[in-house]
């Protein structure tokens, strides 16, 4: 079920997009398609959400934290000549 706030957002976007001229619609619509594309490449890679989803919080906070700390600092200890 839709929260009240996402429902009125939505019919105030409905009413304002009811306003606009043709050209402000094509403007509307390749935003929208530019939208979805960016978006497209961001739902591949939650495709691995389930396999995050069953991993212990721990590892889970070194794959996405520490892990790149660290290789940061390695690559910070390799440049210092």
């Amino acid at each position: 079920m839709e929260s009240t706030t996402v429902k009125s957002l939505k019919e105030t976007v409905l009413e304002r997009i009811e306003s606009l001229s043709l050209e402000e619609l094509n403007v509307v619509v390749t935003f929208l398609n530019e939208l979805e594309k960016e978006n497209s490449g961001k739902e591949e890679i939650l495709a691995y959400k389930g396999f995050l989803k069953n991993m212990d919080d721990d590892f889970k906070t070194e794959l996405t934290t520490g892990l790149p700390e660290k290789r940061l600092k390695g690559s910070k200890s390799h440049n210092t000549i």
